[in-house]
């Protein structure tokens, strides 16, 4: 196993430390002054959480979408549980969860039950970071294409912004396990200006602190090339 520390879902990097504004200091320490670490926390501004199988069928109408709801299916080459968005395969489930994974890149977990919990359980996740001392983290999504759609895979933009607001509601409550310590990175439904308004304030509402729109704007199995329209999106703060 790789022993070194790496937050569940995210790229390796570990977490920064900062020096928080006062709802993150410490409450247990009587003395800070004799520890300054005690007014310190770690926050992690690069998580991500990797989503289960059920994120968008529990939330999706099965009667109006049926299977063009981004759901998990075996991949008929693999052999591997995948994500399927609209009939067209991408992803792997576990692709994302490499932390503690006991083989280097390009190899990845085949299936959850191979991960640490920690990687999709929101309780696993707050355990893992009292363990490794990390107060907070920005959670962003695994999934790039999946949450808002790409609208020359789907086609729908109905389809494409149900999907928006089924995985930011999936998002906010995950992060409901904590919301001091869990921050979510929702997705704006960038193909449409105005419902990307609407959206930014749903989930300010829904407890998110910050959103992005390009990763939403990539296709499932590659990246555009930098400095493209689609790369140049940043999260943004929602306050």
């Amino acid at each position: 196993m790789n022993t070194n520390r790496t937050t569940p879902g995210t790229n390796g990097r570990g977490a920064a430390r900062e020096t928080p504004g006062a709802d993150l200091r410490s409450s247990s320490s009587t003395n800070p002054s004799a520890n300054p670490r005690a007014e310190l926390r770690a926050i992690d501004a690069d998580a991500h959480v990797v989503e289960r199988p059920d994120t968008f069928t529990s939330r999706l109408s099965k009667a109006k979408w049926g299977d063009r709801r981004p759901h998990v299916r075996t991949h008929p080459e693999t052999g591997l549980p995948t994500w399927v968005v609209d009939g067209v395969f991408g992803m792997p489930v576990a692709a994302p969860a490499t932390a503690g994974w006991s083989e280097w890149p390009p190899s990845f977990p085949p299936t959850l039950e191979h991960v640490l919990p920690a990687s999709f359980d929101a309780k696993a996740r707050l355990r893992f970071m009292d363990e490794n001392e990390i107060y907070a983290q920005l959670i962003y999504p695994s999934l790039g294409s999946y949450g808002a759609g790409d609208p020359e895979l789907m086609g729908d933009p109905e389809l494409m912004l149900a999907c928006v607001h089924a995985y930011n509601d999936f998002l906010a409550d995950w992060c409901g396990a904590d919301r001091r310590r869990l921050y979510g990175i929702g997705f704006l439904p960038f193909w449409d200006v105005a419902e990307s308004v609407r959206e930014l304030e749903r989930s300010k509402r829904l407890g998110h602190r910050g959103m992005r729109d390009d990763h939403a704007a990539q296709r499932l199995t590659h990246s555009p090339p930098r400095g493209t329209p689609a790369r140049r999106g940043a999260p943004a703060s929602v306050r």
